[in-house]
């Protein structure tokens, strides 16, 4: 092989491992905005699912003081 040959063969492997390197950083990167806003999500519903439980006991608290009276 003579040296023309060694360097279209590297260039030919940079361009494989570019080509690689965009589709895992694509990958990666899809992957981790949808777990954020999967996490996001989860997280949304958990504090509304406490500030509603907090309202209702607030609620029968301010209804039971009104019966005592």
């Amino acid at each position: 092989m003579n040296l023309q040959t060694v360097f279209i063969n590297c260039l030919y492997l940079l361009g494989i491992a570019f080509v690689v390197s965009v589709i895992v950083y694509t990958v990666l990167y899809t992957t981790r905005d949808i777990w954020y806003e999967s996490t996001l999500r989860k997280h949304q519903r958990e504090l509304t699912e406490h500030f509603r439980e907090s309202c209702e006991q607030a609620y029968k608290e301010l209804h039971r003081g009104d019966k005592n009276e």
